[in-house]
């Protein structure tokens, strides 16, 4: 469901891109390019030993392959490489990115280009908000049946988090106060405390919906035109792949992406350092909107939960 829900949102933006490409797009002066530009400290060359697709297909054969009994050793050597890898993201990456976001947020300050990025980016950035009121408002109405009165009362028990969300620039922030709130909308409160920190840093619709968006303005600027809709399309796997190694916390989800972007949307560095600002300046609406979609999972998911339980028991009545 939540590989669903983000694909989705992808391909909405996509369709939106094409409805709205004369605003979302921006040009942006090459003395302020050079400013937000990131050149690394050190640049480390590794050999590339398989495309994207050759590795993920290796991925599911070793997985099929470890899940029988006979190949407990292999299984547990992969789970310590993913304990370590695990261990690095929480103790040492996760911690360090916030500060890495301020700082690049005083640098753009110190020169100026801070205000000038802001007043570029305001069409986009009404075009993006809008986007994420209709989709999720939308979403909220039709699983609610049409009836305004339910929607209005499951947003008014979200928006104490999405306040938190908006503020901090952190879903993860937001997690006690969104499954309290959420446990509210829904009958079976002990699936949403189980739900919630499951689809936290995955599942976020403000980011399905934003970040593509954010990459056709900048892809239309600098090759006139939208990505062919094949080429999008394989972008949009690889972006819901990726959300499962992504984190809530401020810049998270674009520092994860990025890659993506420039492997299937042939993105440079100047465009990559763009979608890089854009995102921070955009991330309290962005984590607003993952807030109520993450609000709104849990409802939907209880409904089929237990749809398909009652199928299930009908059929072993009859």
């Amino acid at each position: 469901m939540m590989c669903i829900s983000n694909l989705f949102a992808v391909l909405c933006s996509y369709y939106v891109g094409m409805l709205s490409q004369n605003m979302i797009a921006t040009v942006i002066n090459d003395d302020v390019v050079s400013e937000i530009t990131l050149n690394p400290l050190f640049e480390l060359t590794l050999p590339k030993l398989c495309d994207n697709a050759a590795g993920l297909l290796f991925g599911i054969l070793l997985g099929i392959y470890t899940s029988t009994k006979k190949n407990n050793s292999l299984r547990q050597t992969a789970k310590k490489f993913a304990d370590t890898a695990n261990k690095f993201l929480h103790h040492i990456f996760i911690p360090v990115l916030p500060l890495f976001i301020l700082g690049f947020i005083l640098k753009l300050q110190h020169t100026g280009a801070l205000n000038i990025l802001f007043k570029n980016f305001l069409p986009l950035l009404l075009v993006l908000v809008t986007l994420h009121c209709l989709y999720i408002g939308t979403a909220y109405l039709i699983t609610m049946n049409f009836n305004v009165t339910r929607m209005a009362a499951a947003i008014r028990n979200i928006v104490p988090a999405a306040i938190v969300g908006f503020s901090t620039m952190s879903s993860a922030a937001a997690l006690p106060v969104l499954t309290a709130g959420a446990a509210k909308n829904v009958k079976d409160q002990e699936l949403t405390q189980t739900i919630i920190p499951s689809i936290i840093n995955t599942h976020m619709l403000g980011d399905a919906l934003g970040i593509p968006l954010m990459a056709l303005s900048l892809y239309i600027v600098e090759y006139h035109n939208l990505p062919e809709f094949s080429a999008y399309f394989a972008f949009a796997i690889s972006y819901v792949l990726a959300k499962f190694a992504a984190a809530g916390v401020p810049g998270g989800t674009i520092i994860v992406m990025i890659p993506v972007l420039e492997s299937s949307l042939q993105f440079t560095p100047e465009m990559s350092g763009i979608i890089l600002m854009m995102y921070i300046l955009f991330d309290p609406f962005c984590t607003t909107a993952n807030v109520f979609g993450n609000g709104l999972f849990p409802i939907i998911f209880e409904k089929i939960w237990y749809g398909l339980k009652g199928c299930q028991i009908s059929r072993s009545k009859w």
